[in-house]
């Protein structure tokens, strides 16, 4: 099995209706109301773009000690849009999150932090923010076309505007045992919408409604995109978006 592919070249973000606008809304809405996620071919992400950000900056980031991935951090009453690790159940697993990561003076902010002296990797900043701002145009992209498909898309720009985007960056350590492992449970996303990119190694698996988990094989040129629990919606003469369960296995 395999998730629903959708073509967003023909989408241009700042032309809502233009191009290949309508046609493109339709399969979202048919793809999440059935499958509540979808994998976009998304050229704006680029392949230089997606090397510079692994290889330039996730890479050398995750090769910090702990103690300076802990700098990452927005206090007690945000506990998880900063640094996760070591967490119980969750061996082998770290994130790191930019709030508002579409900002440039955010993911400067980010650098900052991490690297007091600022000796942070050359081109950092830019592979974050760079990465951060498409995979947002492409959020939003889908965020409007699902409001307009349920008729309030009137009120999308002022959802837009109160809305934050947190880029979080994810390392999973392979395991030592030769047979797969869950590294992060079955789970909903509690958000609107979730956007993975991932890079290389397999990994992500998504359970469809009659409980089959299928396996999301990476590609250079696409995203996945997934209905959270804040934008699933039932009316009578709209489907349910729903997501059943996603997981991480490696």
């Amino acid at each position: 099995m395999q998730l629903p592919r959708i073509d967003f070249s023909g989408v241009d973000p700042s032309a809502p209706d233009a191009g290949s606008w309508s046609e493109v809304r339709a399969q979202v809405m048919d793809a999440l109301a059935t499958s509540g996620c979808f994998e976009a071919h998304y050229p704006a992400l680029t392949p230089e773009l997606r090397a510079s950000l692994f290889d330039g900056a996730v890479r050398p980031l995750f090769a910090l000690p702990v103690d300076a991935k802990r700098r990452n951090y927005y206090g007690a009453d945000k506990p998880f849009h900063g640094y996760l690790g070591d967490i119980p159940g969750y061996d082998g697993y770290e994130s790191l999150a930019v709030v508002d990561g579409p900002k440039s003076e955010q993911v400067r902010d980010f650098a900052d932090l991490i690297w007091p002296d600022g000796n942070h990797p050359g081109g950092f900043c830019e592979a974050v923010h760079g990465a951060a701002k498409s995979i947002f145009e492409l959020e939003v992209v889908v965020r409007r076309m699902v409001m307009e498909a349920l008729g309030v898309g009137k009120h999308h720009e002022p959802l837009n505007a109160s809305s934050w985007h947190l880029f979080r960056m994810s390392e999973y350590q392979a395991p030592n045992a030769a047979e797969k492992t869950v590294r992060y449970g079955s789970h909903q996303d509690t958000n609107m919408l979730s956007v993975v990119c991932q890079h290389e190694v397999e990994g992500l698996e998504m359970q469809t409604r009659d409980g089959e988990w299928v396996l999301v094989k990476p590609s250079p040129t696409s995203l996945v995109v997934m209905v959270g629990n804040a934008l699933r919606v039932s009316a009578m003469t709209v489907p349910l978006l729903s997501l059943e369960k996603l997981r991480v296995v490696s």
